[in-house]
């Protein structure tokens, strides 16, 4: 089925051949969502929302607040352009129907007013009932169901319980139907998640820690698509739309699939080959450095190992090669922990280079680890 946008007489609908979006005409804001898989499956007509947060003023804008929006189709385009009441900036949306899903892109202008940061959020209500609804995201224990989290936030690259692909599926299995909602792979930005809420009933896509200003312009990118009631038909689409993605450039990454370890440049050929037959793949060499910041010293011919017990020997640049040639022989990949940006240690680094020093948003230094100090470079 084509993709298209054409006018009704109280929504325009912007429409690809998994689903279609009817914006209402008057406030430009999401009306309805309907699925089209075998036959049409309205997933929603509850009015959808972009809520904007205002970090320095405090504010959160939303349908509520706005005072009029402007709305032009251009080909398989429509902008919208929205005016909110005391807002010192606009926002201008685009919505696009392209062959296979629907683009939306979100982004803030102003001419005049104090440098700041913000959030533009894109919410579209869950489909009723919502106790059926499971939802999919790429990280341990998915899928689950909606219902079971009051509220469940996936938050894409965070490294320690994120998300490893930007994008979230809500599919009801009986019905066989679903939506998926993903950020273009190649769109950079500083922060986003995607939460679901069962006590409110949306799905909410978040762009956060965004500079506003009149030279900066925060922007936002979603694409949009229908999808049976499994989260493999929208994860086999973002496969096959994203290939080059999922193939790795390295000829050999498939060899380190299995054990991993972070140790010392101290392990014996003995416990080596013990943790070979254990599955032993790659090895994070830690302790090979001085200093958090500072991980081959120059002029310096032998050094204290970084958090190292008191009685291990000095470190050299000869056995971290050793090291590495130990576990070259016992059939596992050496990996020496280094950090281009991150920790530097108080004492030696972080009070040398103090315009590097990263601070929370309190203004205070950020640290991650002890006696360091997280840095920019």
């Amino acid at each position: 089925m084509a993709s298209y946008i054409s006018g009704a007489e109280k929504n325009w609908v912007v429409s690809c051949g998994s689903m279609l979006m009817n914006i209402n005409k008057k406030t430009g804001a999401l009306s309805s969502v309907i699925i089209k898989n075998n036959k049409p499956f309205l997933w929603t007509n509850v009015p959808g929302e972009i809520i904007i947060t205002d970090d320095l003023t405090g504010r959160t804008f939303r349908n509520r607040d706005i005072k009029k929006s402007e709305i032009a189709k251009s080909g398989n385009t429509l902008s919208i352009k929205k005016y909110f009441n005391g807002a010192p900036w606009i926002l201008l949306e685009t919505y696009s129907a392209e062959k296979d899903c629907i683009g939306w892109e979100g982004r803030l202008i102003m001419e005049e007013g104090d440098y700041r940061s913000c959030s533009i959020s894109y919410r579209i209500p869950l489909n009723q009932p919502i106790y059926p609804l499971s939802i999919w995201a790429p990280k341990e224990k998915m899928p689950t169901k909606v219902h079971r989290h009051a509220e469940l936030v996936l938050e894409y690259a965070e490294v320690n319980s994120g998300i490893i692909i930007p994008a979230v599926s809500v599919y009801n299995e009986k019905e066989n139907n679903g939506l998926l909602i993903a950020m273009p792979f190649d769109f950079k930005t500083p922060r986003m998640n995607f939460k679901s809420s069962y006590r409110e009933e949306y799905i909410e896509s978040k762009f956060s820690w965004m500079a506003l200003s009149r030279e900066k312009i925060p922007r936002t990118s979603l694409i949009f698509r229908g999808i049976e009631g499994n989260w493999k038909h929208g994860f086999g689409w973002l496969y096959q739309k994203y290939n080059e993605y999922f193939k790795p450039r390295s000829s050999i990454i498939h060899n380190f699939w299995g054990g991993h370890v972070c140790s010392t440049p101290f392990t014996s050929p003995s416990e080596l080959k013990v943790m070979s037959g254990l599955g032993l793949k790659w090895y994070e060499i830690h302790q090979h450095f001085p200093y958090y910041g500072t991980y081959f010293p120059s002029g310096i011919k032998k050094w204290k190992g970084v958090d190292s017990k008191k009685e291990a020997p000095l470190i050299t640049a000869g056995m971290v090669k050793e090291m590495i040639h130990k576990l070259h022989s016992a059939g596992a990949y050496a990996m020496p922990y280094i950090q281009v940006a991150g920790d530097g240690d108080n004492s030696n680094i972080a009070g040398k280079y103090k315009s590097s020093v990263l601070k929370d948003i309190r203004g205070n230094d950020l640290s991650s680890w002890t006696g360091t100090t997280m840095m920019n470079s």
